[in-house]
């Protein structure tokens, strides 16, 4: 599991006739918006509990066993986590763990 800030946390809301996946924390980062620095791990994560919510579980694992090597190998990292990778390049690195 993942523990950190509120970059890294997804949130789910489930009801009988609906489910919202999203990430945990709003409005964190506001001022940092359209400048391609945020940490975009809560929003990938909030995806995997819609997979497995969607029983795609295959997916979801694909998912978060590319972010959890992204992640794990340091090499992309945006500024909450220590590096200077930008959202971009940190999706296109866990894109590139997806296909290996």
């Amino acid at each position: 599991a993942l523990v950190g800030g509120a970059g890294v946390v997804p949130g789910k809301s489930l009801g009988s006739n609906f489910a919202i996946f999203e990430p945990g924390a709003r409005h964190t980062y506001a001022q940092m918006a359209g400048r391609n620095i945020a940490n975009p791990t809560a929003m990938i994560l909030a995806g995997v509990d819609m997979l497995e919510h969607m029983n795609l579980g295959f997916y979801s694992k694909m998912i978060s066993d590319a972010l959890q090597k992204t992640i794990s190998e340091g090499q992309f990292l945006t500024m909450d986590m220590g590096g200077s990778t930008s959202t971009t390049d940190f999706v296109q690195a866990v894109i590139r763990h997806m296909y290996e």
